[in-house]
């Protein structure tokens, strides 16, 4: 018994009261051992709240309560617990009423924010393939905390176009009867979405509801996603539409250049265990690098910032290297002249990763700017806000301003950067609909009224200053 009783006294803080004669104290006890000691009296609500919180947290199916091994094990562990462990028809409607509690606590912190309730929403596809509609609520509690939380995940039936994103945002105000303490709507910058703050506004003043801010004043824009049109634009030039219809095929990757080139020599690279492995090999076996082996990334056509990390990677020098011998190693070995010769047409040459070098110099200053704005301001970071979006559009196109002077050589990257320029002045200009964006520039402490006077024209400023009073 001497291996049972030491591995339950060091890993588990159980000891024999009497070992080897001697009287040892139980001086801790964790939660779980109280919780199944016999002794200790079973409380039902208590894991029955735990078991909730764990098929909630951890995605678990209704179902699985009704597994016969797991039962087993919850019975060897506390009998008493099968009496709690119902069909899962129960354990959903427990799931729904925790559902039900939670709203409720929500709506009560409605009823006390400091501030307007502001609404951000997003569109995306469920892997079953439903269309959800994200209704996240953002407010100033009365303890002066930054406060959100997901109020709605409703299902978008039907076309996705502005009334019927509309409607289905109205519905979830409605039932938290926010109505009359709706702020601003934060979303990304699809048409559809400007139809549905319109439609929102039209059916706010047909139930008669007070409505002060305008919809033009209440359409915010997603800044990330501004600079992901924005580098699109960059990437393929008037080849977007064509890369949206169909992202996979070679021949539509090719024609955007060495970015295109670089995807599909990759996609070949990770189309098979044995290709990444004879990739990985090539770098291990290189003897003028002692760096460490590393998978080419592959990027994808949603996220712009995938394509620069592909970029990153591809330009450390045992990664690039790696790139040229694996297409001289496949052109030897293919058997047919087709695809030898698509192999070929998909060689980087000299010009082309000088030009990928090129690229991921001026793409830096925007995948720096995405990483500052993500997330939301808290007691460790104090960016991502409203008032960092007019002080990072005037960075980047300064940026693309630079970087335009610098390749007027180049026709191809000087279009490229002339479409992005045009791309992010339509949406910097936008900024003039709603006067939160230089309200917040002037009521930050950093900022002020002094970094207009640095950075705009006078006719800019009278026109901020005008928002300004007129907002606060």
């Amino acid at each position: 018994m001497t291996h049972p009783n030491t591995h339950l006294s060091a890993r588990h803080n159980i000891r024999d009261e009497q070992q080897r004669g001697k009287p040892i104290f139980v001086t801790r006890l964790s939660e779980n051992s109280k919780f199944f000691m016999k002794r200790d009296i079973f409380k039902p609500e208590i894991f029955r709240s735990c078991l909730i919180d764990w098929v909630l947290r951890d995605r678990i199916s209704f179902h699985q309560i009704e597994s016969e091994p797991f039962r087993e094990m919850i019975a060897s562990l506390r009998p008493e617990a099968l009496e709690v462990l119902n069909c899962a028809n129960t354990i959903r409607a427990h799931c729904l009423q925790r559902f039900q509690v939670a709203r409720e606590n929500i709506q009560q912190l409605f009823t006390t924010a400091k501030s307007k309730i502001h609404i951000s929403a997003d569109l995306w596809t469920s892997l079953n393939n439903y269309a959800l509609l994200g209704i996240v609520a953002h407010w100033w509690d009365m303890n002066d905390n930054l406060q959100s939380a997901l109020i709605a995940l409703p299902k978008l039936y039907g076309s996705h176009t502005g009334a019927n994103i509309g409607k289905a945002i109205i519905d979830t105000l409605d039932l938290y009867n926010i109505t009359e303490k709706l702020g601003y709507f934060m979303l990304d910058n699809a048409s559809s979405n400007d139809t549905a703050v319109e439609a929102i506004t039209t059916e706010f003043r047909h139930h008669r509801l007070s409505r002060t801010i305008t919809s033009k004043e209440a359409r915010l824009r997603c800044s990330r996603h501004i600079i992901n049109l924005v580098v699109r634009s960059l990437f393929f030039g008037t080849s977007v539409e064509a890369l949206q219809l169909d992202s996979v095929e070679f021949e539509t990757w090719r024609r955007i250049g060495p970015i295109g080139r670089l995807h599909n020599t990759i996609r070949r690279v990770r189309g098979s265990p044995q290709r990444r492995k004879r990739f990985l090999g090539f770098q291990s076996n290189d003897s003028d690098s002692d760096l460490e082996p590393l998978m080419a990334r592959q990027n994808n056509d949603t996220r712009w910032d995938s394509t620069f990390n592909m970029i990153n990677r591809a330009l450390k020098p045992q990664v690039r290297r790696a790139i040229d011998k694996f297409i001289d190693s496949a052109i030897e070995e293919l058997s047919t002249k087709q695809e030898r010769e698509d192999l070929e047409a998909d060689r980087l040459e000299e010009a082309d990763w000088s030009m990928l070098e090129n690229i991921h110099e001026i793409l830096a200053p925007f995948h720096t700017m995405t990483k500052e704005l993500q997330g939301n301001i808290g007691e460790t970071q104090m960016n991502g806000a409203i008032f960092d979006v007019l002080p990072c559009m005037d960075f980047l196109l300064q940026q693309l301003e630079t970087v335009k002077e610098i390749y007027t050589e180049s026709p191809i990257l000087a279009s490229c950067i002339n479409l992005a320029w045009s791309k992010l002045n339509k949406y910097y200009e936008a900024t003039d609909d709603s006067s939160v964006y230089a309200t917040a520039v002037m009521l930050d402490p950093r900022l002020k009224r002094q970094y207009f006077d640095r950075n705009w024209k006078q006719s800019w400023i009278d026109k901020a200053e005008s928002n300004f009073k007129r907002l606060v």
